[in-house]
């Protein structure tokens, strides 16, 4: 049914979130009455929908928005004053701001209002940063974010409310709401496919749409079995026969190989390496594996395959009935194209280097892979661990320039020059209840030539600190 009614919007741009419908149109203030006439059409097409349909909508609730600048708005009203958008004859109502899926929207996409009313913490700042991250290059709005994060960033180090922004960002380790909420929008377009600068012409490994996913219904269901050893005694006790496929993954020097090796009848039959792209993790080598594995697995003509691997975080992935992961996903169709055949695909995990043969082997295929082989990658998608380290080494990069610059913190740089350092060195200290605030008083406090404290038992990276700025900041005698 929510289908059909597609079929009546034919002017407007459409969004359908359960029962909710909203119609989208563009053009200039000179076209405005061609537009109302054509929101006023889908809007009668809709109307008679619902009516088919024995459906009832309800034109009080419906509201309508202008968006635009704010001399774009003016003239757009002006033409309205003659024309009016109607829902089955009556007018509707006008608004300049409305709430849309828990973000309020103005008619000026300033977001000023959203950010007032979001006074808690930095998820829910953030939740859909995506839809008003161009908004933070606006003073203002930064203002306001400010205003927001240095009363919790004073709290965290238990400073006096004097402490600046800049100076109780970098004791508490956290980075300006508006680089977040930018950084986290960029991370979203990302996942979305949209192309990144960051990504400089990479290809990013992106989670499998969930209409390409089996219906729960035909999910099939993969485990594994942990062996201690490959004792005789302990392959018979599990019914271990037929053919036996090791894999292994391996990261060295900045490069990720990955390797497999078929053993039957206590010998090796045949082996098979491969390179990852230097970007790619040793999870991905792990799961690539695993992925070659059931190829080759397809190949054979024996019912009874054996697959042993030891990363049990990958082999835990293949059980995750909710997981989207692309590498997962192939290997899931290919376990099911196996059952299809009548063929039995089992899962073991093994422990690495205690000295299982056909493990060691692969292992040592996998090293090799990683050196020594120059043929063109069998891998090369980027994670989104790798993105999300890139764009946070970007942010960090933009937090310290922007920290250096500042007019505020004086004393606090003469502790702490580099956000990078700060958070490195901060992170180190052990502090007690009693002594972070004579820490924080010492690093934070706008008097160059007061007296800093600092308990002697702790940590001695304090008493470094406090001495460090003592021989910088006081008059020489």
């Amino acid at each position: 049914m929510v289908v059909n009614i597609v079929t009546s919007i034919r002017n407007c741009s459409y969004h359908l979130y359960a029962d909710d419908l909203q119609l989208y149109i563009s053009g200039k203030p000179s076209d405005t009455i061609a537009s109302v006439n054509d929101i006023n059409a889908d809007l009668d097409r809709i109307a008679a929908w619902s009516d088919r349909n024995c459906l009832v909508l309800n034109p009080s609730k419906s509201k309508y928005m202008v968006l635009g600048t704010k001399g774009q708005i003016h003239n757009t009203l002006e033409a309205l004053a003659s024309r009016n958008i109607a829902v089955m004859g009556e007018p509707m109502e006008r608004v300049d701001r409305v709430r849309n899926l828990g973000i309020l929207m103005d008619s000026q996409l300033r977001f000023e209002e959203h950010i007032l009313n979001v006074t808690v913490v930095e998820p829910i700042i953030l939740y859909a940063a995506s839809v008003w991250a161009p908004a933070t290059g606006k003073l203002k709005v930064q203002q306001q974010l400010n205003t927001v994060q240095r009363g919790f960033a004073q709290k965290n180090i238990k400073s006096y409310r004097t402490v600046s922004l800049s100076a109780a960002l970098t004791l508490s380790g956290l980075l300006p709401l508006d680089m977040r909420v930018r950084e986290n929008a960029q991370l979203y377009e990302a996942k979305r496919g949209k192309p990144q600068e960051i990504l400089r012409g990479r290809k990013l490994e992106r989670r499998v749409c969930y209409l390409q996913a089996p219906h729960p219904a035909k999910e099939i269901a993969v485990g594994f079995v942990c062996l201690e050893n490959m004792q005789p005694e302990n392959l018979q006790h599990h019914q271990v026969t037929g053919s036996c496929i090791f894999t292994d993954g391996s990261k060295i020097e900045g490069k990720v190989g990955a390797a497999i090796s078929h053993w039957r009848s206590g010998s090796e039959t045949r082996s098979k390496k491969f390179r990852l792209e230097s970007y790619c993790t040793v999870f991905q080598a792990e799961m690539l594996a695993l992925l070659k594995a059931t190829e080759l697995a397809l190949k054979e003509t024996e019912t009874v395959v054996n697959i042993f691997s030891d990363s049990r975080s990958a082999l835990e992935l293949l059980g995750d009935s909710g997981s989207f992961n692309p590498l997962a996903h192939e290997i899931k169709n290919k376990i099911t194209e196996l059952r299809d055949r009548n063929m039995e695909l089992r899962l073991f995990r093994v422990r690495a280097h205690i000295g299982v043969e056909g493990n060691e082997r692969a292992d040592s295929l996998a090293k090799e892979a990683t050196l020594y082989k120059k043929s063109a990658p069998d891998y090369e998608r980027c994670p989104l661990s790798i993105i999300k380290r890139q764009i946070r080494q970007e942010t960090k990069k933009q937090w310290g320039k922007r920290y250096a610059s500042s007019e505020t913190a004086t004393v606090t740089k003469l502790f702490l020059p580099e956000t990078d350092d700060a958070y490195q060195m901060l992170k180190k200290l052990k502090l007690g209840a009693t002594s972070v605030p004579h820490a924080v008083v010492a690093i934070s406090r706008h008097s160059g030539s007061c007296v800093y404290y600092t308990d002697r038992r702790e940590e001695d990276a304090i008493v470094d600190l406090i001495e460090r700025a003592e021989a910088v900041s006081l008059p020489k005698p």
